[in-house]
């Protein structure tokens, strides 16, 4: 079996895919097999017999920089073209394409990254010492449907290392939100786009790098986010060493940095993150804020690039002695859940888990899905496969993750390193006959896996204090010393979970955790998932302590910005109907119901310490 991480090594290069091969019988090309080059300054058609004549016709034309050679039949027996100006390359079977290279040109100067935040205080990390952070994030993960079961070694390496949180939310279950959430410590309605004529738009959703986006990135304004500084801008205030490499944000927020404008993401000193989100064929933003591609090889598999430029972080920034954080996030197991060749046919029998909510209606959910029409045998077969496929695209996750502790235990940096793990947000496929996706406030869309080992973690432990992804920014700049930051909302875990002496948190830990989104787009594959109507607000409450555990939210239509009109409430007790098959709304007294209303509205309008 092949090692994913620890023995794929990945060469980014300016043409996607194919194999180079350097000719001196060419006057100097760089020739390439099995790629043509794409429309870029011609094209100028000859006819020749071979490659190497092709070639020498460039050689002779005063303009051409570059040829695609086709075999004949393959491309409508146009054998020959020469180019004044190398494009892209792209896969082509039995094509032969040569460029003469091209001296880089001066880049310009990159950007400055923003004024580091002042950190106008000492330094004083609660273990006595600044630990590294290993920050793991898939996409799509869900815990509902098994999603931690095809990676024992993530659950052997990490979980059983330390501990597996069972009450871990995001508080927007669809990735654009949910990322920007994490990297900001915000609350949706703190950083959600402005209201206005754009913010009545359908389909604001994914939209390619470089096309028209007035609404965001899936209705969040991205550069409230830098403006007010992620995370990593406070980690290197405090000395840190910062990487990240994989999935950042979705494309509508990478058009800033994906067009070779030179400009950084800021706050890493290293980076690579995807400008289209994908297994292969990826475009990548590097760290001066240039593109790099890779192509559609198996060591292009965009997870065992990220795995590779993760542990080659690790490796350089042990050896400078300075603190480091990392970040390794996956494309998987995100559709088109793509797997590894090397795990294409793995896990056979593999089917969708039927869960109790599986094809079925309930009753009292919101009325678009109270209609859906049970799932077809296809629709059946069609989840079968995709289920399966995501867990076969996890198997590199956990190869991922096992190449990154073996790192660590070879540089002996275990006892003083913390790992992250977590996905962006969960999963259904079937679940409530909807189409499959995310995007609710239910539980398998809401919950997402969570597990942390680190020093003064207690090993094989499990927590369930109720917490999310917006706590990660003020855990991670809490490990750094650095005090709380009055613009995040979320708030540390650390005294919930080390079990050594940490200052204490001046207010008890919160019973509940918003959960908030705007509709983005009205359905997909036939099947509704989503609609102006799938507009919300709730909260998951939970307290161990007095027995509560439920979950509420009031819905109403896109355009309502203020809530001013909500058209729908549901309310489920979590202990007796975990899988939210029946809403108890209407049999709540008029006192409760305004008593949980009221618990809503204040938490939506609350803002940094304000927020429970």
């Amino acid at each position: 079996m092949v090692v994913l991480v620890s023995l794929i090594i990945v060469l980014l290069v300016e043409v996607t895919g194919g194999n180079v091969v350097n000719s001196e019988n060419c006057n100097g090309f760089t020739i390439l097999h099995g790629v043509g080059l794409r429309y870029s300054g011609g094209p100028h058609p000859v006819l020749k017999n071979n490659w190497t004549d092709c070639c020498n016709a460039c050689s002779n034309h005063s303009n051409c920089t570059a040829f695609t050679y086709h075999p004949a039949g393959t491309h409508n027996d146009l054998q020959c073209t020469l180019f004044t100006e190398k494009g892209s390359g792209h896969d082509s079977n039995g094509t032969i394409s040569g460029y003469i290279p091209q001296p880089p040109s001066p880049s310009p100067p990159p950007t400055p990254l923003p004024t580091l935040p002042p950190i106008n205080h000492q330094l004083h990390p609660p273990l006595g010492f600044q630990p590294n952070i290993v920050f793991i994030q898939t996409d799509d993960q869900d815990v509902e449907l098994g999603g931690l079961e095809p990676m024992p070694k993530l659950r052997k390496l990490v979980g059983e290392q330390g501990t597996t949180h069972s009450k871990w939310y995001v508080n927007t279950p669809v990735c654009c939100p949910s990322r920007t959430e994490t990297l900001s410590g915000r609350y949706h309605h703190n950083i959600r786009d402005d209201n206005g004529p754009e913010w009545e738009l359908n389909g604001c959703g994914d939209e390619p790098v470089g096309d028209s986006h007035p609404c965001g990135c899936m209705r969040v304004n991205t550069s409230r986010v830098f403006e007010d500084h992620t995370y990593s801008n406070y980690l290197m205030a405090a000395g840190y060493h910062t990487g990240y490499f994989g999935k950042y944000l979705n494309p509508p927020a990478m058009d800033m940095f994906c067009h070779n404008k030179s400009t950084p993401v800021p706050g890493w000193n290293e980076f690579l993150g995807m400008c289209n989100t994908a297994y292969y064929n990826v475009t990548w933003v590097n760290t001066l804020g240039n593109t790099v591609y890779t192509g559609s090889e198996p060591e292009d598999y965009s997870t065992a690039i990220v795995g590779n430029a993760t542990i080659k972080f690790i490796k350089s920034a042990a050896a400078s002695n300075k603190p480091f954080f990392v970040s390794a996030a996956t494309r998987a197991p995100h559709d088109p859940q793509t797997p590894a060749p090397w795990y294409k046919h793995a896990l056979p029998g593999t089917k969708a888990k039927r869960t109790p909510s599986y094809n079925a209606v309930g009753s009292g959910h919101v009325p678009w899905i109270q209609n859906q029409q049970p799932l077809s045998s296809a629709e059946e077969n069609a989840n079968d496969i995709i289920f399966a496929n995501r867990w076969r695209s996890l198997l590199s996750v956990d190869d991922l993750v096992e190449g990154i502790v073996k790192t660590l235990e070879d540089l002996g940096l275990t006892s003083k390193t913390f790992i992250f793990f977590t996905s962006d947000h969960g999963f259904h496929l079937g679940q409530l006959r909807l189409a499959w996706g995310k995007r609710h406030f239910y539980e398998f869309d809401a919950r997402v896996p969570m597990l942390i080992s680190g020093p003064s973690i207690s090993a094989n432990s499990t927590t369930d204090f109720i917490a999310g992804n917006v706590d990660l920014a003020p855990t991670f700049v809490a490990l750094a010393g650095v005090d709380v930051i009055p613009t995040m909302d979320g708030r540390s875990v650390l005294h919930m979970l080390l079990n050594t002496t940490t200052p204490a948190d001046p207010k008890p830990w919160r019973t509940m955790f918003p959960i908030e989104f705007s509709g983005l787009a009205p359905l997909r594959k036939g099947r509704l998932n989503d609609c102006p109507n799938n507009t919300y607000r709730g909260l998951r409450i939970y307290d161990s302590t007095s027995n509560k555990n439920t979950m509420v939210a009031e819905m109403t239509t896109v355009t309502d910005y203020d809530y001013n009109a909500p058209n729908w409430h549901e309310f489920y007790d979590m202990e007796s109907d975990h899988y939210q098959l029946t809403s108890g709304w209407d049999s709540l007294s008029e006192a409760m119901q305004t008593e949980y209303l009221d618990m809503i509205k204040s938490t939506w309008h609350c803002q940094g310490s304000d927020c429970p």
